[in-house]
């Protein structure tokens, strides 16, 4: 067999993938038979990457605290009975909300941090489809409804956009109720008929949000990985700080996994956000086929896919994305024919051209991970479990960006707690409670609730408590 060639330029590969493939072409190897068998060197290929992608999968863990009243150094232990499921998806749809800080928390499922999905709302009616005059946006089609990522002022929408989107007006209020801000917001309306046997909107499993790596020419060394979020959308406390909203008319015509895939080099997700080479992973069948008239919130880094429609018809899909967007696509989205653009505090890049050309050079990868970088993965999915635990889930990317990857890093800042201002913190947070001289909405900070999470770690008995719970899920 001749000697394997080296590699000096070019986007990283896996070594021992790079050799596997090198050898099923060289016909003097007794791999060389797999040579022409695309289909079993996929299979082969998908095998050897499996826990590299499963450790960027996140699913939340029951919560087993619950804090009660101020004194959060001594919570209330959840008994067996009250856990919920690991796949549970709130239902925020009966809790009363107005904006800001005076809310009564949901019940009976309680406050929630760090998950992935939610259920906002239930049997909301649509307008009527909306005849659109001649000329009045970009790309225009007939007189079909049909803007993708349209911005407008959240606080204001009838002011900033036109009048033939005012039959969603309540739509985009409701959504409004969850957020913990409005600034600028995104907005989808797509009213077009879908053929027999057609999705509507994107098929295929996938997020929102992508990353992919950028590599200087003539070097085959991995630089950085440039993000593109689409909402991003962390919950803290029930309240979201940015993601996606999304209904529609059509029953189970969209279908969402409860977890977060997150892949910040862009090895897991591919260019544009598919991952149908994790649906396995995800256990194929979705956590939630959303119902007619059902809003969901979700983060941009959670899996879901427009799914065929098996009639044709008309459909009307709504989708509000808010929070930090990447890039806005000229040649994809509309611009609004108010005029109205984002203040220079919410700018976002324009960027010209089609996205799909702009990216084609960026193939996916087929990556496992050398073991230090697996060892380091298991060490920061096991930390994201742990957070989830005591109602922290939405801090663990915080967290890494300051420096701690793991339980044991996170003890280590025991004595340096004045350091987590770093991570962002709120100031208040809100508690459950079963105490009836104690309002349910009592405020403490969420500095508090970690030391408590540390001081529960660093006692041994309670920290195979928790260990054991983990193994459960």
């Amino acid at each position: 067999m001749s000697e394997e060639p080296k590699r000096d330029d070019g986007p990283p590969v896996n070594r021992h993938l790079y050799a596997f493939l090198w050898a099923a072409a060289q016909p003097t190897s007794a791999l060389s038979k797999l040579r022409y068998n695309h289909d079993l060197l996929r299979v082969i290929l998908s095998l050897a990457c499996e826990e590299w992608w499963a450790l960027h999968i996140h699913r939340g863990v029951p919560k087993l605290f619950c804090y009660r009243g101020r004194n959060v150094s001594h919570p209330r232990r959840l008994p067996p009975e009250e856990l919920l499921p690991m796949d549970h998806i709130p239902d925020l749809s009966d809790s009363t909300r107005r904006f800001g800080r005076d809310w009564q928390p949901p019940q009976p499922d309680g406050v929630y941090s760090g998950v992935a999905m939610a259920v906002l709302a239930t049997g909301l009616s649509f307008p009527p489809p909306t005849e659109v005059p001649p000329n009045s946006y970009k790309g225009q089609v007939g007189s079909v409804l049909n803007v993708n990522m349209m911005p407008f002022w959240l606080g204001k929408p009838r002011a900033t956009l036109p009048t033939w989107c005012h039959g969603y007006v309540k739509m985009i209020e409701k959504c409004t109720e969850f957020m913990e801000h409005r600034g600028v917001g995104y907005l989808t309306i797509d009213e077009r008929e879908v053929a027999l046997g057609q999705a509507q909107r994107r098929p295929g499993l996938h997020v929102e949000s992508s990353f992919f790596p950028l590599y200087p020419r003539g070097s085959a060394r991995h630089v950085h990985a440039v993000s593109l979020p689409w909402g991003r959308g962390p919950m803290r406390q029930s309240w979201v700080k940015g993601g996606i909203f999304v209904c529609s008319t059509v029953d189970s015509s969209t279908a969402v996994w409860n977890c977060h895939v997150v892949d910040d080099q862009g090895s897991v997700v591919h260019p544009h956000g598919g991952l149908e080479h994790c649906r396995a992973l995800l256990r194929g069948v979705p956590c939630k086929r959303l119902g007619a008239g059902e809003l969901v919130w979700m983060t941009d880094r959670t899996p879901h896919e427009s799914l065929r429609m098996p009639e044709g018809g008309r459909r009307q899909f709504f989708r509000l994305v808010v929070g930090r967007v990447g890039a806005w696509y000229a040649e994809h989205n509309t611009p609004n024919p108010t005029g109205y653009t984002p203040p220079p505090e919410y700018a976002v890049p324009v960027v010209e051209g089609n996205k799909f050309t702009l990216l084609a050079p960026l193939s996916p990868r087929w990556e496992f991970g050398t073991e230090p970088e697996l060892e380091e993965a298991r060490r920061f999915h096991h930390l994201w479990r742990v957070l989830h635990v005591f109602e922290l889930g939405h801090l663990a990317e915080k967290m890494r960006e300051c420096g701690i990857g793991s339980v044991e890093e996170l003890l280590g800042w025991r004595t340096k707690l004045k350091s987590l201002a770093k991570i962002g913190l709120w100031k208040y947070s809100y508690c459950d409670t079963d105490d009836p001289g104690v309002t349910a909405n009592v405020p403490f900070s969420e500095g508090e609730m970690i030391k408590f999470m540390i001081g529960v770690l660093s006692n041994p008995e309670q920290n195979r408590e928790i260990q054991a719970h983990l193994l459960r899920y």
